[in-house]
């Protein structure tokens, strides 16, 4: 048997991702740290799809979504890290 590496994605509510605070991220960190670490990526399962719905499917289109919402979108962050974990 052989250990995968493990992502956690941690979705939480759309002001809490704004925010960049949930009270929950300190224990969930120190979970993961404690039970074989990995990347912990917070984001807004919520916030995600009104970017695509508002046609973010393309870079620019996103970008524009942030810029006009303020909403940052984790989805290239997810990717890199996730390409980068196999």
């Amino acid at each position: 048997m052989t250990a995968k590496p493990v992502v956690y994605l941690v979705n939480i509510s759309e002001e809490e991702y704004a925010k960049k605070m949930n009270k929950h991220l300190g224990a969930i960190k120190e979970w993961i740290d404690t039970h074989g670490g990995g990347p912990m990526i917070p984001f807004s399962a919520i916030g995600e799809q009104r970017c695509v719905d508002a046609g973010g499917k393309d870079d620019a289109t996103r970008a524009d979504y942030e810029a006009s919402s303020g909403f940052k979108t984790a989805i290239n962050r997810i990717i890199k890290i996730g390409y980068k974990a196999l």
